[in-house]
C-alpha cells in the first residue's frame, strides 16, 4: 500500500526575540518606501534557519503552530506564563508566515489552520511547527 500524501512535519527553533511585522514606511524626502530594520533582521533569521532545516516546500494546505517566547528572569518554559504586551500576536505571526514563503510552503495562502502562542520563557525564541493538513490533525 503506497502513501500518496505522507505527513511531513517541520520543526524549527530560532533564537531571536519575536517582533511584529512593521508596516512599510515612506521616506520623508524621497517618497520611497522601506521596511524597518527589525522586520528585515528577523525575517532573515527565520529564513536562514528554515532553509537549513527544510528540504522542500510542502504542497497543499498546511497547519502552522508558533510559540513566541519572550525572555524574563526566573521563568522556565514549563511555567506557561502568557505574554500580554507588545508586539501583538497577529503582526508577529505575519512576519513568520511571510518569511517561510517559498521555504516551508510555496505561499502563505496555504496555511489553512494556525495556532499561535505568546509566552514568557528563560530565553527569547520562536518555535515553529509546519505540517501537511489532514482531517485527523485539525483540533
Amino acid at each position: 500500500m503506497s502513501n500518496e500524501n505522507p505527513a511531513h512535519i517541520y520543526r524549527i527553533s530560532i533564537p531571536v526575540r519575536p517582533v511584529g511585522k512593521a508596516r512599510a514606511r515612506k521616506a520623508k524626502y524621497t517618497n520611497h518606501f522601506y521596511t524597518s530594520e527589525g522586520t528585515v533582521i528577523n525575517t532573515r533569521w527565520i529564513r536562514s534557519y528554515a532553509k537549513a532545516l527544510i528540504p522542500k516546500p510542502l504542497a497543499g494546505p498546511v497547519i502552522l503552530h508558533i510559540w513566541f517566547m519572550f525572555a524574563k528572569k526566573n521563568v522556565k518554559w514549563d511555567d506557561d506564563l502568557p505574554h500580554f504586551a507588545k508586539p501583538d500576536i497577529d503582526n508577529t505571526a505575519k512576519l513568520v508566515k511571510d518569511a517561510l514563503n517559498g521555504i516551508a510552503y510555496h505561499d502563505d495562502c496555504q496555511v489553512s489552520d494556525s495556532m499561535l502562542h505568546k509566552r514568557y520563557s528563560d530565553k527569547n525564541e520562536i518555535n515553529i511547527t509546519v505540517q501537511n493538513w489532514a482531517p485527523a490533525l485539525v483540533i
